[in-house]
């Protein structure tokens, strides 16, 4: 299939390129500016803007289909509108001109924050509401809202799957993600303590894996879960050491303690002009998580078959290494 990657530069876009290659694709990647996760890589590139309704329309001109991974992350508040222009205005743009392009099949990489976590008792499944009212993080809206737009334009020429990955982790991590710089601070001892708290991991290389599943299946117009494996911080730390990294640090963090002194890391963070590891927002994902998501639909639809993190943890420390990080 000739497929429109969008997003080609991040971690998971660089995973799904090399999966649908893998695979016999045909791969052309909208890009802005950075390539670096895509150089070398026997595909074609063509330069775009979300928000350029003639780029998009070049984009897709001749696509059979389109996944879709490019979003805009950001935990402050105060990045809402850029957010909503990226991840909804975008999505929108982009879901126009493949419809009129006559492409047959858009797959949206959203994430399992689209959907509302709560009750916490409850496992998360599909079925769970959109986090798209006002009270919700900016994040969480703003992917609920391009999946709805994305479920509104399904139809029986145009068929629409959405995937809702978990927190993401692996190689070809070039940026690196947030979790990527996590990984590194760990392994080489710059992290003074542990956060007692976990998330749901899940390896990039299964969500591509499931991307490209996606552009097969005659299960259209739903959504999939993409969830890994739950584990603490404290697991992480431990598979970093066994890596090859620093001993874990031994004191570990009340959530409380690292939620009341955010602020204290995202004025460091101001200070250096990097974005923290650990902000308000950041303890917000860590707080607001359903630690039991199910991803049965995707099992059985899509194959997903998540691998143990501690596989994950080590071969994305090896690629890092390889890339002289």
């Amino acid at each position: 299939m000739h497929v429109l990657l969008t997003g080609g530069s991040g971690h998971i876009g660089a995973n799904v390129a090399r999966i649908l290659l893998e695979k016999g694709h045909t791969v052309r990647a909208l890009v802005r500016r950075d390539t670096a996760a895509l150089d070398g890589l026997p595909l074609t590139t063509t330069p775009g803007d979300l928000n350029d309704a003639e780029a998009l329309a070049r984009a897709v001109d001749g696509v059979e289909g389109v996944i879709h991974c490019a979003a805009w992350i950001a935990l402050g508040a105060s990045t809402y509108a850029r957010m909503h222009r990226i991840n909804v205005e975008g999505t929108q743009t982009l879901l126009n001109a493949a419809k009129n392009a006559g492409v047959c099949r858009f797959v949206h990489m959203s994430s399992v924050h689209a959907l509302q976590q709560r009750p916490f008792d409850e496992p998360l499944d599909e079925r769970r509401a959109l986090a798209i009212e006002p009270h919700f993080h900016p994040y969480d809206q703003t992917k609920a809202a391009s999946e709805r737009a994305v479920l509104n334009a399904h139809s029986d020429s145009f068929q629409t799957v959405i995937l809702n990955p978990t927190s993401v982790i692996g190689p070809f991590d070039t940026k690196p993600s947030r979790l990527g710089r996590v990984l590194l601070t760990l392994r080489d001892g710059r992290m003074p303590a542990l956060i007692h708290a976990g998330f749901d991991w899940v390896d990039a290389r299964d969500v591509a894996l499931a991307a490209e599943a996606a552009l097969h299946t005659d299960a259209t117009g739903q959504r999939y879960l993409l969830p890994g494996h739950w584990h603490p911080m404290r697991d992480l730390a431990t598979w970093v050491h066994d890596a090859g990294g620093a001993r874990p640090p031994r004191m570990t963090a009340p959530l409380w303690l690292a939620q009341a002194t955010a602020p204290l890391g995202e004025l460091a963070g101001w200070a250096t002009g990097q974005e923290p590891l650990f902000s308000r927002g950041a303890m917000h994902m860590l707080i607001e998580q359903n630690p039991t998501v199910d991803g049965s639909r995707a099992a059985a639809v899509l194959g997903h078959a998540p691998r143990p993190i501690s596989e994950s943890v080590s071969d994305t420390l090896a690629w890092f290494a390889a890339q002289g990080r």
